[in-house]
């Protein structure tokens, strides 16, 4: 009863540390990848129409069905709000999953859980940690969680363990796929411990393989192309200006790079991950237990899921969140134990945190808020803001006419006009991953071309005189909007001519200044 209690209390605080949030634009950086064209078009969400089957490994299903369906429902001008606030009674789900935890760890001590609980819900409002981006990373935390806790309550018992892994397993395959890393310490070390379990591991890994190969072809996808593209996609990104390191170091950089990340987001906000560092001290201190085995397996796989993820993309740590959490309540636990002196202590430290991670957000005017939210996609994050400033005039432009847009993915859910592309826009990105999309892109517009053409910046993007000549399509500026170092231009088509020639093969995008295309590598 007390614990019900507790989190029915702390439910409204954790919404009061989220809700400045509420009021970022509707889109951000990686909307386009989870809203798809398709979506937006047609009015219906089919998973094998996006980003994520096509591009992405043919993982992602739940959330990208929760950001589109949620569209659907709302529209694009309530999008950014409802989807905040919908994950935000996700995420306190795993809030009370953590807290459960600790309980069990504890022996079932109500303050271990309230220490779980609210550890969990402060950090994962921090911005810094990538948590307010649509990404899958957000739904892994739920499941690897309660994976964890369902083995904790009787790791001695094959039916507990083989549904904690089932659960790690359906995360990998529904959420993402990089869940496997995670798994995968749970199944070594209880085949170590447990070796009667084996067998029902590797049906339990047949059956995950069986699932995601149903997927793949229920998508209408290619196996082979899939891994094709990703490794194309991984080998263009971790290249950047570094070709001349190996393979093996290329990925030991990138780890590097990820670790320091991490190290800047605990330092910039170090009231929990201070606790976790005491929580880490108490679980050394305790005599060797079932509790040391699992932490070890849990820390090993979000160790491996953050070398799997590769690129050093500020919510691929979301996972880790959880982690830090757990330890933190530890630490608040056995500070709790020592009395009046220890309760002042964090009476002391939760003032602070609210004055510094909540009061001071709350005084953010829109620009400084997306400032300090997209951090590392500052000019995206930027633009997408004065994208969705000007979106009620260019809506009364477009009408119900189709837009493709070369540059960021999300003016099409900012504007709710689309063009149905599975790669969502034209942008740089697509040249290592897939290999002549330009030319599917300009046969595409042969056949049916768009009405509007949206260039997200002015002389960077989209080369209207190269499809006039090779596609003899005739597009005429009808609007510009000041941002950023340029302008938002749009395009709408005036003309349609039938040469004898048609050329599909040349460049529509382009980046008029090659050190500007070398900085845009750099931005993930």
């Amino acid at each position: 009863m007390t614990e019900i209690i507790i989190t029915i209390l702390f439910f409204p605080v954790y919404l009061l540390c989220r809700w400045p949030y509420f009021r970022l634009s509707r889109v951000g950086p990686d909307t386009g990848f989870y809203v798809s064209n398709h979506t937006i078009g047609t009015g219906k969400w089919r998973f094998s129409k996006g980003w994520n089957a096509n591009y992405a490994m043919c993982s992602k299903l739940l959330p990208d069905a929760f950001f589109n369906l949620i569209y659907l429902k709302w529209g694009h001008r309530k999008y950014g709000f409802v989807w905040r606030l919908l994950f935000s009674v996700f995420n306190y789900g795993t809030a009370v999953l953590v807290g459960l935890v600790v309980y069990h760890a504890l022996h079932q001590a109500p303050a271990g859980y309230a220490a779980g609980l609210i550890c969990y819900g402060l950090v994962s409002t921090e911005p810094r940690y990538g948590i307010y981006y649509e990404s899958a990373d957000q739904f892994e935390t739920l499941f690897q969680t309660l994976g964890l806790l369902i083995i904790l309550l009787d790791p001695l018992s094959p039916l507990m363990v083989l549904t904690g892994t089932g659960i790690l397993l359906f995360n990998a395959l529904v959420v993402k796929l990089t869940g496997l890393a995670a798994a995968a310490p749970f199944f070594l070390g209880f085949s170590i411990w447990q070796p009667g379990l084996i067998p029902f591991f590797i049906l339990q890994i047949i059956l995950f393989a069986a699932g995601y190969i149903g997927l793949m072809l229920a998508s209408g996808q290619n196996p082979i192309k899939l891994i094709v593209t990703e490794l194309r996609h991984q080998s263009y990104y971790g290249e950047k200006q570094e070709s001349y390191l190996s393979l093996l170091k290329g990925i030991a950089r990138q780890f590097a790079r990820k670790m320091l990340m991490i190290k800047y987001q605990m330092f910039s906000s170090f009231y929990i991950p201070l606790m976790a560092f005491l929580g880490l001290v108490w679980v050394i201190q305790q005599p060797l237990s079932n509790l040391h085995f699992l932490l070890s397996l849990y820390f090993s796989g979000l160790l491996l899921q953050q070398l799997a993820g590769f690129l050093p993309m500020w919510w691929y740590t979301i996972p880790v969140l959880p982690g830090i959490a757990l330890l933190a309540a530890f630490g608040v636990y056995d500070i709790w134990l020592t009395g009046p002196a220890g309760w002042l202590i964090l009476a002391i430290l939760a003032l602070a945190w609210l004055a510094t991670n909540v009061t001071r957000v709350w005084r953010l005017d829109m620009e400084s808020l997306h400032n300090y939210v997209w951090q590392k996609h500052l000019r995206v994050g930027l633009r997408n803001m004065e994208l969705c400033r000007y979106a009620p005039e260019m809506e009364k432009i477009i009408g119900d006419h189709t837009l493709l847009v070369y540059g960021d993915p999300s003016p099409n859910a900012a504007l709710g006009k689309s063009y149905d592309l599975p790669f969502q826009s034209a942008k740089w990105y697509l040249d290592g991953m897939v290999p002549g999309w330009q030319q599917e892109l300009h046969k595409r517009m042969l056949n049916n071309p768009p009405d509007y053409i949206f260039d997200m910046l002015n002389g960077y993007y989209c080369d209207i005189k190269a499809v006039k000549d090779n596609l003899s399509l005739h597009y005429t500026k009808v609007g510009t909007w000041p941002v950023d170092s340029a302008n938002f231009n749009l395009y709408e088509l005036k003309e349609k001519k039938t040469d004898l020639y048609m050329n599909v093969d040349f460049e529509s995008l382009k980046v008029s200044n090659p050190v500007e295309k070398n900085k845009s590598k750099m931005e993930p």
